[in-house]
């Protein structure tokens, strides 16, 4: 399953090939918001991490494709594991130091015995020097690289409306690659196929069931929709038939 990193009220993807991946076999666009270090106000060329719609991320996890991971948590438990390597090295290191000290003692010994056998004498001082010159086993802990994949809870979606949520599933669920549509004036943008080979088709707004709507709001969506060779659709979810209500509604110009 593919980490999704929670942070704040926001979802992020951070691993290129999971955004591959997402792309291909899911229909999952998103957002790229990354920008260079060297110049962070460019807003042309953006790169990793990719920004997902909530609705996005709960769809990915509703259906067992992705998971949610807190990135606060993750920090946190990163900052715990590396306080317990250095408890850890700190007292590697000390009985390092001791076990080091009883070889040179057992090593000065054994010199002097030798060479006592052998009518020599040494000193024992010159023979601990020579101990020290020698190279000292190490031992390396090495640390796990990236974030700790520590799951977020369900409240990170509380924020989701049911309308919205059932929306997005639904257009998805016909196939349709969906990216946010605030630049026509919309909730969302829905593409026949991915948005590197086609031209939206349709300007997508949610709206409850029973929530009025103005008559000017249809005209000039309506008109809005046809003026840029889109079609412009309400939809709503109607909780007492598990059921969406979507309309499609085109400027006929007369």
């Amino acid at each position: 399953m593919i980490p999704i990193q929670a942070i704040g009220s926001s979802f992020f993807i951070f691993n290129v090939d999971d955004l591959k991946y997402l792309r291909e076999n899911h229909k999952i666009l998103g957002t790229l918001t990354g920008t260079l270090p060297a110049f962070p106000q460019q807003s042309v060329f953006l790169g990793l991490p990719l920004q997902l719609m909530p609705e996005q991320a709960k769809y990915l996890v509703d259906h067992e494709i992705a998971y949610i991971a807190s990135a606060e948590k993750s920090h946190q438990q990163l900052k715990r594991d590396r306080e317990l390597k250095a408890k850890i090295l700190k007292a590697f290191e000390s009985k390092t130091e001791d076990l080091q000290r009883s070889r040179k003692q057992a090593y000065v010994r054994r010199a002097v015995a030798n060479a006592a056998l052998h009518g020599r004498e040494l000193d024992p001082e010159q023979v601990g020097h020579s101990f020290d010159k020698q190279p000292v086993p190490t031992t390396t802990l090495l640390e796990t690289p990236g974030l700790h994949k520590v799951r977020a809870d369900d409240s990170v979606f509380d924020n989701i409306s049911l309308n919205v949520e059932k929306l997005y599933a639904y257009l998805h669920d016909r196939s349709y690659y969906i990216t946010p549509g605030l630049r026509f004036g919309g909730r969302y943008l829905a593409y026949p196929g991915d948005s590197l080979r086609f031209h939206s088709h349709l300007i997508v707004n949610e709206i409850g069931v029973d929530e009025p709507i103005d008559l000017l709001d249809i005209v000039s969506g309506g008109r809005l929709g046809t003026v840029v060779k889109k079609v412009w659709v309400l939809g709503g979810y109607e909780e007492a038939e598990d059921a969406m209500s979507v309309f499609s509604i085109e400027w006929a110009g007369f």
